[in-house]
């Protein structure tokens, strides 16, 4: 098997939990994981499926993207003035 170049990310601990009120309370997923030695924690919203959180980001991905854009703008720019 092929060795992969990044390795894969380490869960390092999962909760779950309720806080308790008078009204009714969805459960609440806290998902805590290391990626490229960074830690990062998400919440999850087990009612609605809702996750908020920090997650590790390509700055490749990201500035590929937003030239892609770019360039697709000024396609639409030049097609339109012709």
């Amino acid at each position: 098997m092929a060795e992969t170049k990044n390795p894969p990310a380490r869960i390092t601990g999962i909760e779950k939990s309720a806080i308790a009120s008078a009204e009714p309370v969805a459960p609440v997923w806290l998902l805590t994981y290391d990626f490229h030695g960074r830690s990062f924690q998400v919440v999850i919203n087990g009612y609605t499926g809702a996750i908020a959180g920090l997650y590790p980001k390509s700055w490749i991905k990201v500035t590929l993207v937003v030239v892609a854009v770019l360039i697709l703008l000024l396609v639409l720019i030049v097609a339109n003035n012709r």
